[in-house]
């Protein structure tokens, strides 16, 4: 139950990773049977919404997106519970989308730059030599590699990101 105090559960759940990694907790459930404790047990709510969405909010690779639903976590009020969860899995999920979308738009565009960079590296003429068999197909490789390296994706993604995010009325 909910009086059991906020390292008892902590322990409690190092035992269950520990000897236990492959037994899943029905997070679902327990957050429900919680949020209808009494609302002196808020801390612990709080730290089991954060255990349970430990693995979903570390998948997000945006640490500004991490830090926007940690913050809701630990601000936002309590008085209705059922409202609190219902916010922080919205958000999760919200941000998990975006955050899928956006990987496959800098692939995307990655893909784009480098492609560019070979023709461009082909229009002037630094593929021009023609040769057959084996060494044709590795220098290919080399050629394509080398136009990967130089085709500045990087630079050009750390600045067209920021044009990528999505905007979120909070």
């Amino acid at each position: 139950r909910a009086n059991a105090p906020l390292n008892v559960i902590q322990n409690l759940l190092d035992v269950k990773q520990t000897f236990f990694p492959g037994k899943n907790i029905d997070w679902v459930k327990v957050l429900e049977n919680l949020a209808s404790e009494p609302h002196h047990w808020d801390e612990i709510f709080r730290f089991l919404v954060k255990c349970s969405t430990a693995k979903r909010l570390s998948a997000i690779g945006m640490k500004l997106w991490r830090d926007d639903i940690t913050n809701t976590m630990r601000n936002m009020s309590l008085c209705n519970r059922t409202i609190y969860l219902a916010e922080i899995h919205s958000k999760l999920a919200f941000f998990e989308a975006e955050y899928q979308k956006l990987k496959e738009a800098t692939s995307t565009l990655e893909l784009a730059i480098w492609k560019a960079k070979i023709n461009e590296s082909r229009l002037i003429g630094h593929n021009a030599k023609t040769r057959r068999g084996k060494k044709m197909k590795r220098d290919e490789s080399v050629f394509r590699h080398q136009c990967r390296i130089s085709c500045g994706a990087d630079i050009i993604i750390e600045n067209v990101l920021p044009f990528l995010l999505p905007v979120r009325d909070t």
